[in-house]
């Protein structure tokens, strides 16, 4: 079981501020460079503007998270779920930095040959990314959940650990995708283009599939309460996907929007999974 009565460490929060701010001024400052280029040269129905946005709009709601659970005190869960969004965040700031440097190299041009403002977006990525990881550094899991060990039980421990290997590895097979890309692409883990090498590609399937797995070991191995919280987090996440799918559908066929992506989608319908399944558990 998780009850969450026997995860307290200490009545102590996380201080994340510093790195919450470094993380916050790159996502904002990036989306605002992306919104002035859209403006000066509108893309005019390009799918990868909703896929852009997405990204963006996921990476500032895991900003959220990180927030709100960071004012809160910390439990065992918490600090599993804080250290899965810093490692996220942090893939996600160093994976935008290699797409550029991917891009750079497939050009053929020097450093010095490109514009101030892809140095600075550059720039932003690393921030991004350098601010996840020192938000994870000053978290300090490693001594948090050691402390937390001597006072849960043999079945919440093994409950709990299930629950964050699940999330390590599901972030395996985004590091798997990631480097399984061949050649320069602006998006290189989300995009829709071929350009993922197969062997990468059958790691990333099998290490996702074995995350699944994972997660549902979890979900029969935990107390009633948090199989509650799952499904109600499946159940608001599967009414965003039902919602969204036929809309977003009947919207491209009027020629309002693009081609409906599948990984927006999932995007979406994961978000609301994420707030179903934090509001029900900690209200």
């Amino acid at each position: 079981m998780t009850a969450r009565s026997e995860d307290r460490n200490e009545d102590h929060r996380a201080q994340l501020l510093a790195p919450l701010l470094a993380m916050i001024v790159g996502f904002l400052a990036k989306l605002g460079f992306t919104v002035n280029s859209w403006l000066i040269a509108p893309p005019s129905r390009d799918p990868r503007v909703a896929q852009t946005l997405s990204v963006y709009a996921v990476n500032l709601l895991l900003i959220a998270a990180i927030w709100t659970l960071s004012r809160r005190t910390l439990t065992r869960p918490r600090v599993i779920a804080l250290s899965a969004l810093l490692v996220m965040l942090a893939l996600a700031g160093f994976g935008g930095a290699d797409a550029i440097a991917k891009v750079l190299a497939a050009s053929n041009l020097p450093w010095s040959a490109w514009t101030w403002q892809t140095k600075v977006i550059f720039g932003l990525n690393l921030l991004i990314g350098a601010g996840a990881v020192w938000g994870f550094l000053s978290l300090r899991p490693w001594q948090v959940l050691k402390r937390a060990e001597e006072q849960v039980s043999p079945a919440t421990l093994r409950t709990q650990r299930l629950f964050g290997l699940a999330g390590l590895v599901s972030i395996l097979a985004v590091v798997a995708l990631a480097i399984g890309v061949r050649g320069a692409d602006g998006n290189p883990v989300w995009s829709n283009n071929q350009n993922v090498s197969i062997g990468f590609a059958i790691v990333a399937i099998a290490v996702w599939l074995v995350a699944m797995a994972l997660s549902w070991w979890w979900y029969f191995s935990a107390d009633e309460h948090e199989r509650r919280a799952n499904d109600v987090g499946f159940l608001v996440g599967g009414g965003v996907s039902i919602a969204v799918t036929p809309v977003w559908w009947i919207l491209w066929r009027a020629g309002v929007l693009p081609a409906p992506d599948a990984m927006v989608i999932w995007y979406l319908t994961m978000i609301g999974v994420g707030i179903g399944w934090a509001w029900y558990r900690n209200r």
